[in-house]
């Protein structure tokens, strides 16, 4: 396919997908003017009749996805007409975008302001390339412009009300990063606090491996509640971490944590399985819960596969035993075979206390691409204080600082 616009350039590829790049001429930074959304319209006209497999929307710039709107345009209206008109244009362009009858990915790569977002949740899919400067945000709210051209309809419905509502109101940025983070370790924890241990304000729980980023999401989660009444097994040098998440540290290597609560406790989290988790369930009270999430201790020693599948078998035999306690294994993708309209609602509220910054999920590192081997033998190691979060557009590692350890 030609491309003969002066914006915009098209390419398509042996598999059928057109590839439409956004490089404003003359400008460091792509906005989107009258004359670039006219284009943009005439190209969605013949790719609507062409019907290719997929669009996938880029930016040409080396950094920025979409600044937003051209603000000078908005100097120039001349009354509520000339307003009227400006939104019904992108209105009605937004609306073709999203109305097309083939599949479309806007390819997010560093900043997405204003009119950016409002393009890229008007696509059917969006990947954000995380690294540092891959941000979302509307910040014309706080020029006093509502972002008329689909956003406020569209937003909602994609990332719940809560969070759509901050974005809206304050123009706040959401960092990809810290996105990210929240879709396994923090999806995880909440539905283990919510949906399968449903912990009541003001049981007493316990968390074993709170330093890492499932433990962290744990106690971050749980803050609702009296600091007394959460506590985390870990070495002594993470006490000050678990102490600013509002949790008593618990030195498993100086103290019996099974001891530690006369009577037990109501909830026990673990993903770690020491001893087969049978510590874990001596520290739960009588009718208590043991929840199982994982078995690093397992993959760390390398015990085989027969063994951890007996560890789990052992759990569900548990709960027979006279005492009353119970034991339950919880698997995010069994949850979400399960009870798969949960996982949109939690998300949901997930991201709205991330706007809002009731959560503040901890980036320990980003890192590029050829540092994966090294980041899989930093987590097996363990003492990570965050995620790891993959970054293909950061350079490499012998370009950079030496990764601290």
């Amino acid at each position: 396919m030609a491309s003969h616009y002066r914006h915009w350039k098209l390419e398509t590829d042996p598999d059928g997908l057109v590839w439409l790049s956004f490089d404003k001429a003359d400008a460091s930074a792509n906005v989107l003017s009258a004359e670039v959304m006219a284009e943009l319209d005439a190209i969605l006209d013949e790719l609507q009749a062409r019907s290719p497999r997929g669009l996938v929307i880029r930016s040409g710039k080396e950094s920025g996805f979409i600044a937003g709107a051209d603000i000078e345009e908005f100097t120039r209206l001349k009354d509520a007409d000339d307003a009227m008109r400006m939104v019904k244009r992108g209105w009605d362009l937004y609306n073709k975008l999203a109305a097309l009858p083939f599949p479309t990915l806007a390819l997010v790569n560093g900043f997405c302001m204003g009119g950016g977002v409002e393009l890229a949740i008007a696509c059917r899919y969006r990947i954000a390339v995380d690294q540092p400067g891959t941000r979302f945000a509307l910040p014309e709210v706080m020029l006093g412009i509502l972002p008329a051209w689909g956003g406020v309809m569209r937003l909602p419905r994609l990332v719940g009300p809560t969070a759509a509502l901050d974005m809206l109101l304050t123009g706040r940025t959401i960092d990809a990063a810290e996105a990210a983070a929240l879709i396994l370790s923090w999806t995880t924890a909440y539905q283990l606090l919510h949906r399968a241990a449903r912990v009541q304000r003001g049981q007493r729980v316990l968390v074993q491996g709170p330093a890492g980023a499932f433990g962290q999401a744990l106690l971050a989660l749980s803050g609702g509640w009296p600091a007394s009444n959460s506590g985390g097994t870990a070495r002594g040098k993470h006490s000050a971490l678990i102490h600013e998440l509002g949790a008593t540290p618990i030195d498993y290597q100086r103290e019996d944590f099974t001891r530690v609560l006369p009577g037990g406790f109501d909830v026990v989290f673990d993903g770690i399985g020491e001893d087969g988790y049978r510590r874990s369930f001596a520290a739960l009270k009588r009718g208590g819960l043991l929840c199982a999430y994982g078995y690093s201790a397992g993959v760390q020693a390398q015990r085989h596969m027969l063994t951890i599948l007996m560890w789990m078998a052992r759990l569900y035999l548990w709960r027979w035993l006279p005492g009353g306690k119970r034991a339950r294994v919880y698997s995010i993708n069994v949850m979400r075979a399960r009870h798969s309209a949960w996982f949109r609602e939690d998300l949901e509220r997930l991201f709205g206390l991330l706007a809002t910054r009731a959560i503040w999920p901890r980036v320990a590192e980003r890192i590029s691409f050829d540092e994966v081997a090294e980041a899989h033998r930093r987590l097996e190691a363990g003492g990570l204080e965050g995620k790891l979060v993959l970054c293909p557009e950061l350079p490499s590692r012998r370009d950079r600082v030496p990764l601290q350890h």
